[in-house]
């Protein structure tokens, strides 16, 4: 991905020790923040999907104002294909920065997972589910499903959020997710990986 655009490129191996890379995958369209903080669900007939972020279509009203978007993928020629669906806009009321959404199928639901709540006290990571691909999408009453926002400023982790979801071969799941340790007031290592 390069910044200057938020283009998205990619990268393939066989081996995962040598690499190749590819033109850019997908590129900004015609609305305002184009391609940002996203990736990619490949459904059971084999279609992808694109899900990420884009400023509210309406006009931001708030400080992160953005919603959650699907998107067809066209694999034979690396574009986006078709109209987007703007399927969520975070789980809490006037949600800030409902981000780095990941969207899984598991017994027959959709599941979006997302960050929101910005990097800082109020990250969170929130979840919604949906019978169909587009929607509409109703928010799991417990979100925030992981945060730390009511810990206090003193608690060891803070800033919890940008989790994705890892089943193993014993079909135990797990979080890996982003997170701060502060010491003395400061992230000296910056977010880390921690898993749950």
């Amino acid at each position: 991905c390069r910044s200057d655009s938020f283009r998205y490129g990619h990268l393939s191996s066989i081996d995962l020790v040598h690499w190749r890379s590819h033109p850019d995958a997908l590129m900004p369209d015609d609305l305002d923040g184009g391609i940002f903080s996203g990736g990619a669900s490949v459904d059971d007939d084999g279609t992808c999907y694109y899900i990420g972020t884009r400023p509210n279509p309406e006009g931001v009203g708030h400080n992160g104002d953005w919603y959650i978007y699907i998107q067809e993928v066209d694999l034979e020629n690396w574009c986006l294909k078709g109209d987007y669906k703007l399927v969520w806009n975070g789980a809490m009321r006037k949600a800030e920065w409902p981000e780095g959404p990941h969207l899984y199928k598991k017994d027959g639901w959709y599941y979006i997972l997302h960050a929101e709540g910005g990097t800082g006290p109020a990250h969170a990571v929130c979840v919604a589910r949906s019978k169909e691909i587009y929607g509409p999408y109703e928010g799991n009453l417990m979100n925030p499903i992981i945060t730390h926002r009511h810990l206090g400023k003193d608690y060891p982790i803070r800033y919890v959020g940008h989790a994705d979801l890892i089943e193993d071969t014993e079909g135990n799941w797990y979080a890996v997710m982003l997170a701060s340790r502060p010491c003395e007031w400061h992230t000296n290592l910056g977010r880390e990986t921690f898993l749950a």
